[in-house]
């Protein structure tokens, strides 16, 4: 029961409007949010799912070499919110790599 999970969809929907209706007023605190409420949680679980199929031997060959990368994109978005937490992002650099996920997320409707 809690709150209703909201899908990478409603995320986009969400986030496209927000980019291109008005400037955010707080750029840096939108992009670490779509990190860890979205981008994190589903990577992980994609990272879940290579390691069971690789723990049951039934992974394929681009499953075991897509997990080196799973891993390090998981580092890259942990290293963005410790920027962010930092402060040590402009708003200028934060928006583009906003952009980048939210079109990233788009093209993996």
């Amino acid at each position: 029961m809690g709150r209703k999970r909201r899908t990478i969809r409603d995320i986009v929907k969400i986030k496209r409007l927000k980019v291109k209706g008005r400037y955010l007023e707080n750029i840096k605190e939108e992009l670490k949010k779509v990190i860890v409420e979205v981008m994190l949680p589903e990577t992980e679980a994609y990272l879940e799912d290579i390691n069971k199929a690789i723990d049951e031997r039934i992974a394929s060959e681009d499953d075991i070499t897509a997990k080196a990368d799973i891993e390090a994109f998981i580092s890259e978005l942990k290293t963005i919110v410790e920027v962010v937490d930092e402060n040590k992002i402009s708003d200028e650099d934060a928006k583009s790599v906003f952009e980048k996920i939210t079109t990233m997320l788009e093209e993996h409707e």
